[in-house]
């Protein structure tokens, strides 16, 4: 397991580039495929949410907040996705992914509006679709002490939001690829015709939100932009994200919302 490793390794004894990550995490999905792009070589470390790892005292020395992704490179700890990619675009400058130098304020918008809004889009999302995990009742002061937005989302909204957030959350997504779409009329990328970190981070969401039955049929040019994205090398075994929305995950997780140690 993740603290394992953790556990018998100083981070200063860490060389080269360890990502801490869940594969079903679009946060996680779109480092791993930054990674690829810039033909990084990376070691893949696993932290099984489900076995509530990102708690451990071992993996909260290198990211207190107790998520994914985290990242040790040469014994430098990054957390957080955004914070993850600015970092490997300046660190790794060799394949640069900021092609247009008088729209990298631009671009650094477009990523932050991808990554600062997760709770209050993508997982607000994936709850309206009983596809969130549940929140067991004894893990709720972890996550208010070092997770405290998911906190408030799982106390507030989680499985027990109403139809009216329901269509918030879908809403809310609507707006981001009308956007999205608006943009790619014009051009095969968000910036131009070239690639850049705005669709590494967007591409994350986008996928995500396919994997949860979002109606894409008004967003074309954004389908067109995904099957571009999926046709590059760095789309491979290495870095996509496997589709987790199955009928036996949605049953699972019916029936953990059944005992009584987690939260409605």
């Amino acid at each position: 397991m993740v603290f394992d490793i953790l556990k018998n390794k100083n981070i200063n004894d860490f060389k080269g580039i360890h990502l801490f990550h869940h594969p079903a995490s679009n946060n996680a999905f779109r480092i791993r495929l930054l990674l690829e792009e810039k033909q990084i070589p990376w070691k893949s470390h696993i932290v099984h949410l489900n076995k509530f790892e990102q708690f451990s005292s071992e993996f909260l020395e290198i990211n207190p907040q107790g998520s994914v992704p985290a990242m040790i490179h040469n014994g430098t700890v990054i957390n957080g996705s955004e914070n993850i990619l600015r970092y490997l675009e300046t660190a790794f400058s060799n394949i640069s992914l900021t092609p247009y130098l008088d729209k990298e304020k631009e671009m650094w918008e477009w990523v932050e509006a991808a990554t600062r809004t997760h709770i209050n889009s993508i997982v607000y999302y994936l709850y309206s679709r009983d596809f969130g995990r549940p929140a067991r009742k004894d893990k709720l002061h972890l996550y208010k002490k070092h997770n405290y937005d998911k906190y408030k989302f799982l106390v507030d909204k989680g499985y027990h939001m109403n139809q009216k957030e329901k269509e918030e959350a879908l809403i809310i997504n609507k707006l981001h690829m009308e956007r999205l779409e608006e943009t790619l009329e014009k051009q095969d990328y968000i910036l131009g015709n070239k690639i850049s970190i705005a669709d590494i981070a967007w591409v994350a969401n986008v996928i995500f939100l396919q994997y949860l039955g979002f109606e894409f049929f008004k967003y074309s040019k954004t389908i067109d932009w995904v099957d571009r994205i999926k046709q590059r090398p760095s789309y491979n075994k290495n870095s996509i994200m496997p589709k987790f929305t199955t009928p036996l995950v949605k049953l699972y997780f019916k029936m953990l919302l059944m005992k009584k140690s987690y939260l409605k």
